[in-house]
Formats: C-alpha cells, structure tokens, sequence
C-alpha cells in the first residue's frame, strides 16, 4: 500500500507553481480555475473571496510602504544634498575668511544630528516613529483622494476659462476660494489635475 505523503503550505504552493509553469501558466490563472482547485481542496467560495480581500488589502499596503518609504527616502536625499551644500560653503567662506575653521563646524554638528535623526527615521523601518509617520501620511492621502474628486472636476471647468498649467498660481487660488482648502492640498490637486492631463 502507497504511503500518503503531506506537504506544508510553502511546498505545496511552490509544487504547484512549478506545475503551472509547465503547463504554461505562467502569467495568471482564472478565476474559476483558482475557485475549482479550492474546492478541490476543500475550501469554500466564501473562504476564497475572504482571502482575495485579505490578500489585496496586503498588496495595497505593500504598495502604499514602498510608495512612502520612496518619498521618505527622497526627503532624506534632499536634505543631505543641503547639507552638504550649504556647509561646504560654510566650511569655505570660514577657512578663507582667517585662513582657519573657527566657527563652521557649529552649524556642521548641529544640523549632522538632525541629518543623523532624519536617517534614523528614514531607514529604519520597525520603529515607532516610522510607523506614526506612515500612518500620519496614509491619513492625509487618503483625506487628499476623497478632496480630489470635486477639486478635480473644478479644475477642468476652470480649464475652458483660464490655462491650468500656465497660471497655475491664480488656479490654485481658485480653487481654494471654492473648495475651502488648504494651500498645500490646493497645490497638490492642481499638480495631480496636471498630471492627469499629461
């Protein structure tokens, strides 16, 4: 008599991976296909449409942290670049100044601690300070794409009357005057709007 053999669940998904790789599915596999092959094993329709919910929602997050670990990242290298910039001057116009550096290494350690925090925040990934700051992000975007839909639909009927991209100051006012917004978030539907019409 055949022994049963039990596989956990990362041997059993990468068998059938390669099982769909041989049969030329590479790339996706239908709806259907996935609910019959639940079935199959026991898994019930209302399982299957709780885990693709559970499923998106972690591939949204995901997308949302690489989204904001980009912009956080883009933040940081700005900053350097400031940093660099504005105390090589320092550091020069103090050396040629006396021929000695007698006060620029001040703003240098000053603002390199704060350099060293923003990198720290940057960086690493599982403290607490970057989980506040994701979420105080997450909120504001999600606040900013309930907002861009009437702000969105304001722009292109100023679009008719005046050159969005052009006077791109007095659009941003506009707006503002009929939405109630903030001048940031003014500003960042205005350049969504452009960009959507790019």
């Amino acid at each position: 008599m055949a022994q049963k053999r039990f596989y956990d669940e990362d041997e059993a998904e990468q068998i059938l991976k390669i099982a769909a790789k041989r049969m030329g599915n590479v790339g996706s596999v239908p709806r259907d296909q996935l609910l019959a092959a639940a079935a199959e094993l026991g898994i019930s329709a209302e399982d299957v449409q709780e885990a693709e919910i559970e499923y998106q929602k972690t591939k949204n997050e995901l997308a949302e942290r690489r989204e904001f670990d980009l912009k956080m990242r883009r933040s940081f290298f700005n900053g350097l670049a400031s940093y660099v910039l504005v105390n090589s001057g320092l550091l020069a116009l103090d050396f040629f100044k006396d021929q000695r550096i007698s006060w620029a290494y001040w703003p240098l350690i000053m603002w390199g601690i704060g350099i060293a925090f923003h990198a720290y925040g940057t960086f690493v990934k599982n403290s607490e300070d970057y989980e506040e700051e994701f979420d105080k992000w997450r909120m504001e975007r999600m606040r900013l794409e309930q907002g861009y839909p009437e702000a969105s639909r304001l722009l292109q009927e100023m679009s008719g009357r005046i050159d969005v991209r052009r006077e791109k100051i007095a659009a941003i006012k506009e707006l503002r005057e009929q939405t109630g917004m903030q001048l940031k978030d003014a500003k960042d539907a205005v350049d969504e709007y452009l960009q959507q019409q790019a």
